[in-house]
């Protein structure tokens, strides 16, 4: 299936920064079209269902109802986690060299802050969501993964030391 890409429509709906959006994809295999949801940002703590799909790889994939071909979905993903402050962007390999995308981002790498946050934002609120500004930017989704492995596997090693 490689070089072929499924073509889907988008509907988005919001839910306090995790974006998840009703797509229709056709099978790059046997042209069934058939909706699905995929998720472009992912809040940990609100969307738990959504962090466990990420968790297992099965997130953002597609599986033919008629065929059962399974198609791993090239989109762009941020994954935060609002209660260990820390998110990674995660973008399909082509990115790297897309405009559009390096545009959102200032030579040190972190993002342009206007692409963020409104002037009509809540001060508090931009204040405790800051690390948003400084995602790890990822080209693969098992780097994303590993990334979000071990950010909690640090956050319980320093919350309760050391088993050996």
């Amino acid at each position: 299936m490689r070089g072929e890409s499924p073509v889907f429509e988008r509907v988005v709906i919001i839910d306090f920064m995790s974006i998840e959006e009703s797509i229709s994809v056709e099978c790059p295999k046997c042209k069934h079209e058939q909706d699905i949801v995929v998720w472009s940002s992912l809040n940990a703590q609100v969307s738990p269902e959504a962090k466990a799909q990420f968790i297992s790889g099965d997130l953002n994939v597609f599986v033919c109802q008629e065929c059962e071909a399974r198609v791993s979905l090239a989109m762009p993903l941020l994954y935060h986690d609002m209660e260990l402050q820390f998110c990674v962007q995660f973008y399909p390999p082509e990115s790297l060299e897309d405009e559009a995308t390096l545009r959102l981002y200032e030579p040190d790498g972190s993002v342009v802050a206007g692409n963020v946050f409104s002037s009509a934002s809540n001060p508090d609120m931009m204040e405790k969501m800051r690390y948003v500004l400084r995602p790890h930017v990822v080209f693969s989704m098992q780097e994303a993964l590993m990334h979000v492995l071990f950010r909690e596997n640090l956050a319980l090693f320093h919350a309760h030391g050391t088993s050996a």
